[in-house]
């Protein structure tokens, strides 16, 4: 970039201004997205979720909840769709998943029919009506696994003789298993019998189970119900959370130090200028360019939960999920584009008509103008 300074009995002067190099400008966007990241964190963790969690009231819908749980496990065990060790935690559905496989699968190796009455195969226990349904289903998830030989005509069920060898030592211990025997029976467990098994209670969950007047739908309607406050509480924290960080980082930040510089740019000595007025952006103009860094810096509001929730979990907030997609776009579309510019823009630097030059630069422009030696 070239300035040319008319300056009152002066030939006119002209200097060179350089805008930082590519490498600086993209290390300034991670910085400022990073800073801003750690705002939002802070802004969530020790403010605005706890407050929404008292607001909501979410901690008697959690024991609302693990009520429901309760009545769940209660309702499956007494159908024989579920059991429990003597001293298990009745409310823990997942210990009680691992004990009832683990039951399921010795049942096979010691060939005990599925429609035997001390068969442990809780599908048949409720697909017994529906014998086909219940085959059918046993077809269709076992295609992922194929640990078994299932005869539909003959309505048998084994598992394949190569896998009977490295499963049988699980008659004595779980703990006797070779770690290929392990690695079968987790693939067993995860993609076989809890695939099955999420089927079966997905057709509970369309025709009901009773037991002593609990039932399975009203229990889990209000899991589900309060998983969606959850959900729903989460997003709202975190969108406002994310916008508390934008005005703190972009705009309150800016507007208060004399060369309206981001934390950022302060640390890297970095100043965004007009291009055609090589003058630093005023307060109205530095608000203006905040609008591009809200839509960049969504790339980073899915994780703002990341203390309070697994990161599963995080992925399944399809809201947050979306807007930082649309946002990681936005930065690839620019990073392109800065690539490519030989003033080293970004695509929005160039629609803005702004650019970043370090502190040098500036000092050599106010210099030209005679502000100061």
């Amino acid at each position: 970039m070239e300035e040319q300074i008319n300056l009152e009995n002066e030939s006119p002067k002209i200097i060179n201004v350089f805008p930082i190099n590519k490498g600086k400008r993209i290390l300034l966007f991670l910085a400022d997205l990073f800073i801003c990241f750690l705002i939002s964190l802070l802004a969530f963790n020790l403010a605005v979720f706890p407050i929404g969690y008292l607001a909501t009231d979410y901690k008697n819908i959690s024991e609302n909840m693990n009520r429901a749980q309760q009545n769940i496990n209660i309702c499956l065990a007494n159908n024989s769709l579920v059991y429990f060790e003597e001293n298990d935690d009745r409310s823990d559905i997942n210990k009680g998943m691992e004990y009832t496989f683990n039951l399921y699968i010795k049942d096979l190796l010691n060939n005990v029919k599925y429609d035997d009455v001390n068969s442990h195969d809780v599908f048949y226990k409720y697909y017994q009506s529906n014998n086909e349904r219940y085959f059918d289903l046993y077809i269709q998830f076992d295609k992922k696994t194929n640990y078994f030989n299932i005869n539909k005509n003959n309505q048998t069920i084994q598992i394949k003789n190569e896998y009977i060898e490295q499963l049988s030592p699980l008659l004595v211990s779980l703990d006797s298993l070779s770690d290929d025997g392990i690695n079968i029976y987790n693939n067993m467990f995860n993609k076989f019998f809890l695939t099955y098994y999420s089927q079966m209670l997905a057709d509970i969950g369309n025709t009901d189970l009773i037991y002593n007047s609990i039932s399975y739908i009203d229990n889990h309607n209000v899991i589900l119900n309060g998983n969606k406050i959850m959900d729903n509480l989460i997003i709202i924290s975190s969108i406002i959370s994310y916008f508390i960080s934008i005005v703190i980082c972009y705009i309150l930040i800016p507007c208060i130090n004399r060369y309206h510089k981001t934390i950022a740019s302060m640390i890297m000595k970095i100043n965004l200028i007009n291009i055609h007025s090589m003058k630093i952006l005023n307060k109205k103009q530095t608000a203006g360019f905040s609008i591009y860094r809200f839509f960049t810096n969504l790339a980073f509001i899915v994780f703002i939960p990341l203390f309070i929730i697994n990161i599963e979990y995080i992925f399944n907030l399809m809201f947050t999920l979306y807007l930082s997609i649309a946002s990681i776009i936005i930065i690839l579309i620019s990073l392109i584009f800065l690539l490519f510019n030989k003033s080293n823009q970004t695509l929005c630097d160039y629609v803005y008509q702004v650019a970043y030059i370090s502190d040098d630069s500036l000092d050599e422009i106010f210099k030209a103008r005679g502000y100061y030696i």
